[in-house]
């Protein structure tokens, strides 16, 4: 389902997800325990913030958010274990911070994929580069790569991998 958090009170450890689909089959807001938010993928949640979730029963019979993810608005769902490979399109180690060019995620986000001098130099990178990596949304709702290592044939499939990074030069 998707829908957007109609409140979360970190000190209390709970909140709410609103969601039209959600109310009209069981006739209230989604319940919203804090180990979705600050033991999963979202880390925070404010009213407003549009997510992505599964529903289950609890115990007393309500609708209660399971498998929390930031959802980006006219982007598709990316599953945190979704693999992608790209090359490393420019990298500024004054400002630490460079980005991944790769066809697939800018199908799905519009955009190049951020990437963080701590995800660089872990996944021993260079300007050119191929690299793997996952999608992580942030806060803001802006793609970041997440365990990034550098391309190595044969890990991947290289059909696909060959793909992107022709697309992507």
């Amino acid at each position: 389902f998707v829908g957007q958090v109609k409140s979360y009170a970190p000190q209390q450890g709970y909140g709410f997800i609103e969601c039209p689909e959600t109310f009209e089959k069981f006739n209230a807001d989604v319940f919203l325990h804090r180990n979705q938010v600050e033991n999963g993928p979202l880390k925070r949640a404010m009213k407003g913030d549009p997510v992505r979730f599964s529903v289950e029963k609890n115990k007393a019979g309500r609708p209660q958010a399971r498998n929390v993810l930031r959802y980006v608005p006219g982007g598709s769902w990316v599953p945190p274990s979704k693999t992608f490979v790209g090359r490393v399109k420019g990298y500024s180690e004054q400002k630490g911070f460079g980005f991944i060019a790769c066809d697939d995620t800018r199908n799905i986000f519009n955009s190049d994929i951020f990437l963080h001098k701590n995800q660089f130099d872990a996944g021993g990178l260079e300007k050119g580069c191929l690299a793997t990596f996952t999608v992580e949304v942030s806060g803001k709702g802006r793609p970041q790569a997440r365990n990034v290592s550098r391309f190595v044939p044969g890990s991947f499939s290289e059909a696909a991998a060959n793909a992107q990074a022709e697309a992507a030069e």
